[in-house]
């Protein structure tokens, strides 16, 4: 095995021509990694709460359990503290780009009012959002699929299935 294979960090391959824009890749890439945590944070919150639901309604866990997590967008800048009394203010995080960069995956322009993923995608950043969260979700047993559907509203809508049988499987303890 030749180093240029055992090489993990592609500026190791390929010399850097812009630092800086190096340095701004990395703190995309940070900043994408923090908002994935601080999603997976929120939905495993949402799954403890959906689980205690079902077991008071049904008596006993299901083997699976679904629900929805509405207004994903604005619940999310909630949770980390990005909306605060509906203003809001980035300087509550540690992202160095805004919320919507991140969570969007791009620039928006102002002019078009589009999304510009390229610069992401340059930084490494190719997957929408909740790609990444589902792939930080996929040891818990728990699948998300983005059900937004554009043509009837801006708001961002996930369907969330807890596999409770896929827990049980494992010999994990169901913790609510």
């Amino acid at each position: 095995m030749t180093d240029l294979t055992k090489a993990n960090d592609l500026s190791k391959i390929v010399p850097i021509i812009d630092k800086q824009w190096d340095a701004d890749s990395k703190k995309m890439c940070e900043d994408r990694e923090w908002l994935t945590q601080q999603a997976s944070n929120r939905i495993k919150e949402m799954c403890k709460k959906n689980m205690e639901k079902t077991y008071r309604d049904e008596g006993k866990l299901l083997d699976e359990i679904e629900f929805y997590w509405y207004n994903v967008r604005s619940d999310l800048m909630k949770y980390c503290g990005v909306m605060i009394n509906g203003t809001y203010c980035n300087d509550n995080t540690p992202m160095n780009y805004s919320f919507d960069t991140i969570f969007n995956g791009g620039f928006t322009s102002q002019k078009t009012k589009k999304i510009n993923r390229q610069r992401l995608r340059d930084a490494g950043v190719i997957n929408p959002f909740v790609l990444d969260v589902k792939r930080a979700m996929a040891d818990s047993c728990v699948k998300i699929w983005d059900v937004s559907d554009k043509e009837k509203s801006k708001i961002n809508v996930w369907k969330i299935t807890i596999f409770v049988h896929e827990i049980r499987k494992r010999n994990e303890e169901i913790i609510f």
